[in-house]
């Protein structure tokens, strides 16, 4: 099993870079940054739970939180993606709590180019069926009205054709 762990590992976030480890100061620095994603992914009702945290730089990043669902998922309800977006901007929040908002770093420019990418397509993907609804019952109701005028205009055109 632990060469399975192994290899979903390195498909998913890249070959450990234990050559490369960082300084002490960037190791702690990571440490919290990770910290916040895992206390707020335990903590959070509808986040999916906690599978393994590592600071071992892997990829481009210096650390990492993964997660797996308990079964598998065809959809996402609403507090399910926003429990996630919580998830992804505990990281930066963990780093303004600990050093002050002044030594906040740019490792969290991946967390907020997923949360800005998955709150862009929660827009379009929620709000579009609502105006997609919202257009064709408008549609229908001005349908209804012009029939309505359709209506009074012929009947007035009767009422003058018999008064003339």
């Amino acid at each position: 099993m632990n060469h399975l762990e192994w290899a979903r590992d390195k498909v998913l976030m890249g070959p450990a870079k234990k050559s490369k480890i960082p300084d002490p100061e960037t190791n702690n620095i990571t440490a919290y940054h990770e910290a916040g994603h895992t206390i707020v992914r335990y903590f959070t009702r509808d986040a999916d739970p906690l599978h393994k945290v590592t600071i071992i730089p892997r990829g481009e990043a210096l650390g990492f939180t993964a997660h797996i669902p308990i079964k598998e998922m065809y959809n996402r309800t609403r507090s399910q993606l926003l429990a996630e977006m919580d998830v992804m901007m505990a990281g930066r929040v963990a780093e303004e709590q600990i050093f002050g908002i002044d030594k906040v770093t740019t490792g969290a420019a991946s967390d907020f180019s997923q949360a800005t990418k998955l709150a862009t397509n929660m827009v379009i993907e929620f709000f579009i069926c609502i105006y997609l609804r919202l257009f064709f019952f408008c549609l229908n109701r001005l349908n209804n009205l012009v029939c309505r005028i359709k209506l009074v205009r012929d009947h007035f055109k009767k009422q003058n054709k018999m008064l003339v």
